[in-house]
């Protein structure tokens, strides 16, 4: 009734200045309101026609943008305090809604960082050379696996505060698409796992 929606893709470009990062924040803002009471094809039918273009005009490809709000429709059922998707799950398990709802936020926390990193080095959704795209998969895989363990604070142990906090950092640091922060984020996990090696927090244990 307020004509909000028709505008809504001219007051992003406008609120952005230019800024595709800004861009980015103010259509997940969007796509996590409408997909808290909306199915995610809806929620991506509406994105697409209001926001994908204004996307495409601050410079993303246009399939990164469509992937973006596509990504984020889905997010938003698991987003409090609605959490569609988790108030589902609590009924099946039953389980307390609101906690079944923090926790699949806390568990789906790499989600919310990946669709920016594919909008800026399109490579991890395939438009690249081969190398970009293989090297981009990796660390991001990688990188999703270590800020996975930090936001759970278990790998193959119960990790303490601090592994937890610099795991974490190099697990955002490894999916973020450039060579050198990525080396930075392998450094920092893999050095925290050689301190917990050799403090004997990992145990190998032979087969017999």
């Amino acid at each position: 009734m307020t004509g909000l929606g028709q505008k809504l893709g001219t007051l992003i470009t406008q609120a952005a200045g230019g800024k595709l990062i800004l861009g980015l924040l103010l259509t997940h803002i969007a796509a996590l309101v409408l997909g808290t009471s909306l199915v995610t094809s809806a929620t991506y039918v509406i994105l697409a026609v209001l926001c994908v273009p204004a996307l495409v005009k601050l410079g993303a490809l246009p399939i990164a943008a469509h992937l973006f709000v596509f990504h984020f429709g889905i997010i938003g059922t698991l987003t409090p305090p609605v959490s569609l998707a988790a108030y589902a799950a609590a009924g099946i398990a039953d389980t307390n809604p609101i906690s079944t709802g923090l926790t699949t936020f806390r568990m789906a926390m790499p989600g919310f960082i990946v669709p920016y990193m594919f909008v800026i080095h399109p490579a991890l959704i395939g438009q690249g050379t081969f190398g970009q795209i293989i090297i981009a998969s990796a660390t991001a895989m990688a990188g999703v696996i270590g800020l996975s363990s930090a936001m759970e604070g278990y790998f193959k142990v119960l990790l303490k505060i601090w592994e937890r906090i610099v795991i974490g950092a190099g697990g955002i640091m490894l999916i973020y698409p450039n060579t050198i922060v990525s080396l930075i984020g392998i450094v920092l996990i893999l050095g925290t796992f050689a301190i917990m090696t050799l403090g004997g927090r990992f145990k190998v244990q032979l087969k017999q």
